[in-house]
């Protein structure tokens, strides 16, 4: 729809009947356990980065305030996996789905801080797609300091994600952990791009602005190539799993090719004994996912940190992109993901690496 104002004609990108979807999703809810728990929402175009809809929160009664979509700054959890740790891998490497990594007892460089499975085991030699599949956390940091902090980094900054002035990447960044934050909005136009064959478009809002003698300015970014489609494409033939068959499959849409990817982010052990925090709260939990139509990137979580999330509430996040997805998709064709030229699909012996 579009707005007019002091002459001007602003013509928006946004769907009103999506938009009323989303505020429906937050504020017409029977599936959140109380009305402080909060959620940010963003719906955009896969092909062109388009806002279709944002959910700025839950109960919302000031205008302009807050928006949990677009000013949110929270633990991402491991929703960033493909950005920070297999999507540079792959672009810079050429692993296959197939690439083996050990699963098995590791610390932090440098330190005697365990890097933990949310299992607790260790599953050994297995590919990286049943790794990313099951949101295994060692093999994540062990693709991040392959590929190196700086080509890391710059990864996930050609897919808009933003850093603070001179923040160097750590080993935890591969799980979304300590310093590194980001919002809805970032996730949304990070994972349109792997859905887009590689091509970044920055979310957008506005597509033109009509001035009163007839002018017309173009506010559309530019898109750009930011990784090889065999990157792109690779990465979501292996998200495609996770919501088939591993930690995202609450998000499967039935009839509609789908890749995403869970998140949570976890308390330190001083931080659950400072707050209390009890058996399985979280602080934050994401789904983020895409088909060739429509990516969105969705967070739940309570204002303040201090006050976790507990099941079934850490289940949010991929209900929600269930419900939106299923009715933006209805009725609509949506074609699968196409494999370019530059990726040959080959049978494998079980085992072998490569």
């Amino acid at each position: 729809y579009n707005i007019y104002t002091d002459g001007l004609e602003i013509y928006t990108t946004m769907d009103r009947n999506a938009q009323n979807k989303v505020f429906d999703l937050l504020n017409n809810n029977d599936e959140f356990s109380d009305e402080e728990i909060q959620a940010g929402i963003i719906l955009t175009d896969t092909k062109n980065g388009e806002i279709r809809a944002i959910g700025g929160g839950r109960n919302q009664t000031v205008k302009r305030g807050f928006n949990y979509a677009i000013d949110t700054e929270r633990q991402p959890g491991s929703t960033v996996k493909p950005i920070m740790s297999y999507g540079p891998a792959i672009e810079h490497f050429k692993w296959s789905p197939a690439h083996i990594i050990k699963d098995e007892p590791m610390k932090y460089t440098g330190t005697n801080t365990n890097i933990r499975n949310v299992d607790g085991s260790y599953s050994g030699n297995q590919t990286i797609r049943y790794h990313l599949t099951h949101s295994r956390n060692i093999p994540a940091v062990k693709a991040l300091k392959e590929v190196g902090m700086d080509k890391s980094k710059e990864f996930a900054e050609n897919l808009g994600i933003t850093f603070k002035p001179d923040e160097s990447v750590v080993e935890s960044y591969a799980l979304g952990g300590w310093q590194y934050v980001l919002s809805p909005l970032e996730l949304a136009g990070a994972f349109a791009t792997f859905g887009n064959e590689g091509i970044y478009n920055e979310p957008h809002a506005i597509r033109k602005i009509v001035l009163p003698d007839g002018r017309e300015i173009d506010m559309s970014p530019k898109s750009k190539r930011v990784m090889q489609d065999y990157t792109a494409f690779l990465i979501t033939d292996m998200l495609k799993d996770v919501v088939t068959s591993g930690t995202g499959t609450r998000a499967r849409v039935p009839g509609v090719p789908i890749a995403g990817k869970t998140g949570t982010s976890n308390y330190s052990d001083k931080d659950k004994a400072r707050w209390n925090i009890g058996r399985g709260g979280v602080p934050d939990s994401w789904f983020a996912g895409y088909s060739t139509n429509y990516t969105a990137a969705i967070w739940v979580g309570y204002p303040k940190r201090e006050q976790a999330l507990y099941s079934p509430d850490t289940r949010l996040s991929r209900s929600l992109f269930k419900d939106l997805m299923t009715y933006m998709h209805d009725g609509i064709d949506t074609p699968d993901f196409k494999q370019p030229d530059s990726v040959v699909k080959v049978a494998i012996e079980k085992g072998s690496n490569p």
